[in-house]
């Protein structure tokens, strides 16, 4: 028997039945891929898949893989109402060929519908970390240039340097700097 409901802006709705399709009555979703806890219910982090408008079915996602890890999949609504119908045992391979392929996963001959998730969710997650790992290296190198061109901002001189040499409050230095030439007094 097919289930009709509606989700709000403020709810959350996780994927249960690998069977299931999701016809998207009214509304927009975002559909997100999220390791799951079966002991504590909750999901790990979620990593954006697509999104999806009125008129559309998904097949649900359900799985638990080789390691034992679950995943579901996230939907929360784009606009503020959306209206679902969940379809009793309606996914079939043909919908999970296409939802792959309308979401840009071209792996599913090779690593079937599930895997071709989990797989995506991983390799997103390791671009994030790869991300922030280059951010947190690379930070010093653009304060330093932020305050260089500060320096050039305030002095008018191309490549003029704020000779705060190894000053512990970069920040500090900059701002006296940037008030003396100005001809501030900081007393």
């Amino acid at each position: 028997m097919n289930e009709r409901f509606e989700l709000t802006k403020t709810d959350l709705y996780y994927t249960h039945d690998p069977n299931d399709a999701i016809r998207i009555v009214d509304g927009c979703l975002y559909i997100y891929v999220v390791p799951w806890s079966e002991e504590t219910g909750k999901a790990g982090k979620r990593v954006p898949l697509c999104e999806v408008d009125a008129d559309h079915s998904v097949p649900s996602f359900a799985w638990r893989d080789s390691n034992y890890r679950q995943w579901r999949f996230l939907l929360i609504p784009k606009t503020d109402k959306v209206t679902l119908e969940i379809l009793a045992g309606s996914s079939t391979l043909i919908l999970k060929r296409k939802f792959l392929a309308n979401a840009g996963i071209t792996t599913f001959d090779s690593e079937g519908f599930e895997g071709s998730l989990a797989e995506y969710y991983v390799n997103n997650e390791l671009k994030d970390d790869i991300f922030l790992q280059r951010a947190e290296k690379n930070a010093p190198k653009a304060q330093e240039k932020s305050f260089h061109i500060m320096a050039e901002a305030v002095s008018g001189d191309q490549g003029a340097s704020l000779g705060l040499g190894d000053q512990s409050d970069i920040l500090y230095g900059t701002l006296t700097f940037a008030c003396k030439k100005a001809g501030i007094s900081l007393l």
